[in-house]
């Protein structure tokens, strides 16, 4: 139930129902990481993810990296847009890490036309804000990374 409360907290998916976050939540992967352990690389597939405990470290492009910390909600407007993941993600000492891919958080969704709808709204009003990264960087964090 936590993790669906922190889903609840990302922009794009504020206006998902309970049983949908938690149908997420159920069709996504727990994975713990240890210091130094990749998550995902800039070039691989977005997948939705989201920090429980300890923090990732994200770097792209040679840009500052960025500390993404418990409730941190990454790659969402990436996930469902099919792109790559855009970031590198590190485990910045031992984290826990929420995990759902593209394919799964479509078929928990799915039914929900207007909320997909919404996202792909959302998504694309980030992604169309300036260029891809400066889109994705109101005040020095992702615009797919909440905390």
């Amino acid at each position: 139930f936590d993790e669906a409360m922190l889903l609840r907290h990302h922009p794009l998916l504020g206006r998902a129902a309970a049983a949908e976050l938690l149908a997420l939540v159920r069709a996504a992967r727990k994975l713990s990481l240890e210091d130094g352990e990749v998550l995902f690389l800039d070039d691989d597939p977005a997948a939705l993810c989201l920090v429980l405990e300890g923090a990732l470290r994200l770097e792209a492009g040679g840009a500052a990296p960025i500390v993404a910390g418990p409730g941190g909600t990454l790659l969402v407007a990436e996930t469902l847009a099919g792109a790559v993941a855009g970031w590198r993600a590190t485990a910045n000492g031992s984290c826990r890490v929420l995990r759902a891919e593209r394919d799964d958080v479509f078929t928990v969704l799915s039914d929900r036309v207007d909320l997909l709808q919404d996202l792909f709204s959302g998504a694309l009003a980030a992604r169309s804000s300036g260029s891809p990264k400066a889109a994705r960087v109101p005040a020095g964090l992702p615009t797919t990374l909440t905390t």
